[in-house]
């Protein structure tokens, strides 16, 4: 077997990489543009428009711990207003209000039927204000 090296290969890619450049630059524009709200990791706290929630489901869902509620999300419909990155524990000795029902709501993972007290160390992002 033989393995033929063709020089207008590089040529090619660096057109087609202009091409792409060019398509992205003409029809995702307004999308590269746009200011994304920084998003929190799975199982993170946030809290949004006043409302203590859960990001469950890859980021795309929350879940409302007051109610124990699930919605669909869209993070660029929130302007991002305050990073905490500290655990519940911690922002309950701030003096940030959870109910005993927000917390119950709190998901660990499996561990947590063991060791309850694992709820209270789920990272609180932070806040999120609706655009509307």
């Amino acid at each position: 077997m033989y393995i033929v090296y063709d020089k207008s290969l590089p040529y090619f890619v660096d057109i087609l990489n202009m091409y792409w450049d060019s398509f992205i630059l003409t029809f995702m524009k307004e999308d590269l543009l746009k200011e994304h709200a920084p998003r929190p990791a799975l199982l993170d706290i946030v809290k949004l428009d006043g409302r203590w929630a859960q990001v469950i489901v890859g980021g795309g869902y929350v879940n409302y711990l007051s109610e124990n509620q699930v919605r669909e999300i869209e993070w660029n419909e929130y302007t991002f207003k305050k990073r905490w990155g500290l655990s519940v524990d911690t922002l309950i000795e701030l003096g940030q209000s959870f109910t005993q029902k927000e917390v119950d709501n709190i998901h660990w993972g499996p561990e947590e039927i063991q060791h309850p007290q694992l709820k209270r160390q789920v990272t609180v992002f932070g806040e999120y204000q609706s655009k509307k």
